[in-house]
């Protein structure tokens, strides 16, 4: 898709206590198929973890809600320099699980 899409994002409930988040995150979508999505992050997660998503698009009232499974971190896919930081962008790219 070449549209920008956001969405919401956190790590699934269904994973043990210790990985599980109740924070959801707001990420911009690059890629979006059938089979999956990527989009870039300022965390680096770890290759297995499974995601759950709420993808909001313009021609729908509710979000999509799916769970994807991180398949490839691109490490340092980019820097943002916030006042005097640096801060790593970690391309992530997630195969859909439903």
């Amino acid at each position: 898709m070449k549209r920008s899409l956001m969405a919401r994002m956190r790590l699934h409930q269904g994973a043990p206590e210790s990985q599980s988040s109740q924070k959801w995150d707001i990420v911009q979508i690059r890629n979006l198929s059938a089979g999956g999505l990527s989009f870039n992050y300022t965390q680096e997660v770890a290759l297995g973890t499974i995601l759950e998503f709420n993808i909001m698009l313009p021609s729908r009232p509710d979000p999509i809600h799916c769970l994807g499974k991180v398949c490839r971190v691109d490490k340092g896919s980019g820097e943002r320099i916030e006042t005097t930081k640096r801060i790593t962008i970690y391309g992530i790219a997630v195969r859909f699980l439903e």
